[in-house]
């Protein structure tokens, strides 16, 4: 826990104030951290990681993907997603590797970079990010004490055996009070709304959670890596994050460009 903490304390200020900043800081933000990532999938997956061939490919992309769309190429951006799940895919068949994984690992890596990247050039981009982050991590911590404190039942033990209902069900309050909090300081906001949006991405952030670690039960792996003190690799990092995003920009293309919806 104690490794857990001082990494947070850490890497959360980074990543805020790359948000904050915007721009090519964002960009370079996310496209470190997908190629660190795109190293851990390939492991992941049953490859050798970088400098292996389809890492490389998956890292290029990701760049490529990132450039285009912090130059607000965003057709483009996805244009290269689609050819890069196309090109790794088929070069994994090739090599006698599972097609579907490789290929997925584009699409759940390089989407929540072009919906982060989008998100960031709204006019409420900031706003919006920092909302989504910390329902993230708001969700993740206070799952965490309460599975720890209270225990109990199991939320899906054959995939997750640590992750508990009572912590889950902590994370969906830890989220409604964020909610809560965004409609107080938000002069149009209604608790009517951001607290069901906070608890919706709530849930789907602990569902990415869930998601990796079935993944990483099926390749037989307890962590996607040894970067991150107390957490393991960059993936077990992200994971709630890498569906959240999507959903978040989803909710903001049905607004008009926001997720901080009001009305």
């Amino acid at each position: 826990m104690r490794l857990r903490i001082a990494s947070a304390v850490v890497l959360a200020p980074i990543a805020l104030a790359a948000v904050y900043a915007g721009g090519w800081s964002t960009v370079a933000l996310v496209a470190v951290a997908g190629v660190l990532a795109a190293n851990e999938w390939d492991r992941l997956s049953g490859g050798p990681g970088l400098p292996g061939t389809v890492a490389i490919m998956h890292a290029v992309i990701v760049l490529v993907a990132s450039v285009l769309a912090g130059l607000g190429l965003y057709a483009a951006s996805i244009g290269a997603m689609v050819v890069g799940i196309v090109a790794v895919a088929g070069y994994a068949a090739a090599r006698g590797r599972t097609p579907v994984w490789s290929g997925f690992g584009i699409l759940y890596l390089i989407l929540p970079t072009i919906a982060l990247i989008w998100m960031r050039g709204a006019q409420t981009g900031v706003e919006m990010l920092i909302w989504l982050l910390v329902i993230v991590w708001a969700t993740d911590i206070a799952g965490i004490l309460a599975g720890k404190a209270f225990g109990g039942p199991k939320l899906w033990p054959r995939i997750s055996p640590n992750k508990t209902w009572s912590g889950a069900l902590a994370g969906v309050v830890a989220a409604a009070i964020v909610g809560a909090i965004t409609a107080a300081l938000r002069e149009k906001a209604t608790l009517g709304i951001m607290i069901p949006l906070s608890v919706a991405l709530s849930v789907v952030s602990q569902f990415g959670d869930l998601a990796e670690s079935a993944v990483k039960r099926y390749y037989g792996v307890k962590d996607t890596g040894t970067l991150i003190p107390g957490h393991g690799g960059i993936l077990d990092r992200i994971d709630g994050l890498l569906l959240a995003l999507p959903a978040a920009a989803a909710i903001a293309l049905l607004n008009k460009g926001s997720a901080l919806i009001w009305p």
